[in-house]
């Protein structure tokens, strides 16, 4: 059985986003442009197959403005960000280069995603989420999920979208409500960056389109995270949003 959500004209690129942004101070100067952005744009796509609808704002695309809300927010003394990850955000704050901007820390991220979406409850990161309940997101809620990975030497987000198993629909839904021994084929994504080259284990300069990527269930045991844990995934869980008549 082969399970994708999501269509191509779904798929979002990071490449082209426009925001930029620059934080200043007496540690120095940090950038943030299109090659840090592979979260808010997996996150807009992400929302987009979920059927939210994404406030406008000044930029023509979701990514775009997601990520200025994140920052924007992020900025004021009295914000998550500050609040529970204070050592980080006054780095970021006064300009360190490596320090971590907060669209880039998955619990920042989920609680703005939240406050742009205006719901307490669209966006839960977890740190062990069980691959029958990544299974579960994907086939019964009919959600993508946004997971952390490590390609080569790049940390970054993609977003998994579908599976294939040997197993038919019974066994599925036997083994994913008993939360037992799933045996999945592979992995479907896309890879707001491009196409990996497993070989090379590089992305190369023409890298095309990151559109319905595949993983082997080895690969993603070894490169999704945590590394090599085969029980257990970082992952963002979306709800769905609020039926209306």
């Amino acid at each position: 059985m082969k399970f994708i959500l999501g269509k191509p004209e779904n798929y979002c690129s990071q490449r082209n986003n426009k925001y930029k942004k620059t934080m200043s101070g007496n540690m120095g100067t940090s950038k943030m442009e299109a090659s840090y952005m592979c979260n808010v744009t997996v996150l807009s796509e992400a929302l987009e197959i979920g059927d939210w609808v994404q406030p406008k704002g000044r930029y023509d695309q979701n990514e775009d403005n997601l990520c200025e809300h994140i920052v924007n927010e992020s900025e004021k003394p009295d914000s998550y960000y500050a609040t529970h990850f204070p050592v980080m955000w006054k780095e970021w704050i006064e300009g360190k280069k490596d320090a971590y901007w907060p669209n880039e820390v998955h619990k920042v991220l989920a609680n703005e995603v939240n406050t742009w979406l205006g719901c307490s409850h669209a966006d839960t990161f977890i740190e062990s989420c069980a691959i029958s309940d990544l299974i579960k997101q994907l086939w019964y809620v009919r959600m993508p999920v946004p997971i952390s990975v490590k390609f080569g030497n790049l940390n970054h987000i993609v977003l998994l979208e579908g599976f294939e198993t040997s197993m038919d629909e019974a066994d599925l839904a036997k083994a994913v409500n008993n939360k037992s021994a799933i045996k999945i084929d592979k992995w479907y994504y896309d890879d707001p960056y491009g196409a990996f080259d497993w070989n090379s284990k590089t992305y190369p300069t023409n890298r095309g389109s990151g559109n319905d990527q595949v993983l082997t269930n080895a690969q993603f045991n070894e490169n999704v995270k945590p590394l090599g844990n085969t029980r257990v995934k970082y992952a963002h869980i979306l709800h769905r949003p609020a039926a209306v008549v």
